[in-house]
């Protein structure tokens, strides 16, 4: 596991196995992930990366979420705030991979700043056959009381899969997110959203 610490405090874990940020913390020791740890039978918390694509892989013969997280990362590069981590030819480390993914290549660049965190992912095709590359982060972020989050102006209201697909981002204020989700204006309200 290695470990990125900035001289405020602030405190990001990561595991190279999976490139996995397993913790983050602020500089009062405050959790703003939820701490990567099994829930029922699945491994929850921190930020895996999910990569090359999100999901659902069956449709290109991979997993859900990919490889990119279940795979042995390489520090190519690190700092007090700052870490570059590659994952070069996936199909040394799993046998299973689809034989268009044996060219794969990625590089994650990780900074922790005070009050920030920004990650970058370059995924390179360096095989001869095309891919299919849809890749995402999914973070996993703190409640310290997650009952208290909620949606204003809407009662029992579901919303299918293409609804959820062509969300889009309205505006953020104060400790409210807006959201344009099936064509309904949601807004989103949490203590936690607050600066």
């Amino acid at each position: 596991m290695e470990l990125l610490q900035l001289e405020n405090g602030a405190k990001l874990e990561l595991d190279t196995q999976g490139a996995y940020i397993t913790s983050l913390q602020d500089a009062s020791g405050n959790d703003i992930l939820f701490p990567r740890q099994v829930v029922g039978e699945k491994l929850r918390g921190g930020i895996p990366v999910c990569a090359p694509i999100f999901g659902p892989g069956d449709v290109v013969g991979l997993k859900q979420h990919g490889f990119a997280r279940n795979l042995r990362w390489n520090v190519t590069a690190q700092s007090e705030n700052s870490l570059e981590l590659s994952l070069q030819n996936p199909a040394e480390q799993d046998e299973n991979i689809s034989v268009e993914y044996t060219g794969c290549a990625m590089t994650l660049q990780i900074e922790l700043e005070t009050s920030s965190l920004r990650l970058g992912l370059a995924v390179k095709n360096n095989g001869a056959q095309p891919f299919v590359c849809t890749p995402g982060f999914h973070p996993y972020f703190a409640a310290s009381d997650a009952t208290k989050a909620s949606i204003l102006n809407e009662t029992e209201h579901s919303f299918n899969t293409d609804d959820l697909l062509a969300t889009q981002f309205l505006d953020a204020k104060d400790s409210k997110l807006e959201l344009q989700i099936g064509g309904r204006n949601i807004t989103l309200e949490s203590e936690a959203c607050k600066a």
